[in-house]
């Protein structure tokens, strides 16, 4: 099915996406992660595009030890990480 608009043709499927696809559900999703040195399942508590988020999801995918960088917020996502599997 297409929509014409002027001299151009969008498919419903565009449209619907340009309409409802970029919703800002961003923070109702929530990571978990197996951490096979802690042998824990740890979950993250921030909501998605936060400094918070990225740093836990960085530090959880990479392994982490030990955090740095120039974000504090950054920093304190990815020390919730290590929290968590050192419990």
């Amino acid at each position: 099915m297409a929509l014409i608009l002027g001299n151009k043709i969008l498919s419903v499927g565009v449209v619907c996406f340009l309409t409802i696809g970029c919703s800002d559900n961003a923070g109702s999703y929530t990571s978990y992660s197996s951490d096979s040195k802690a042998g824990t399942i740890v979950e993250n508590p921030y909501s998605s595009g936060s400094g918070h988020y990225a740093g836990y999801e960085w530090a959880s995918k990479k392994g982490a030890s030990s955090c740095g960088g120039n974000s504090s917020s950054f920093i304190a996502g990815c020390e919730t990480y290590l929290e968590q599997v050192n419990q």
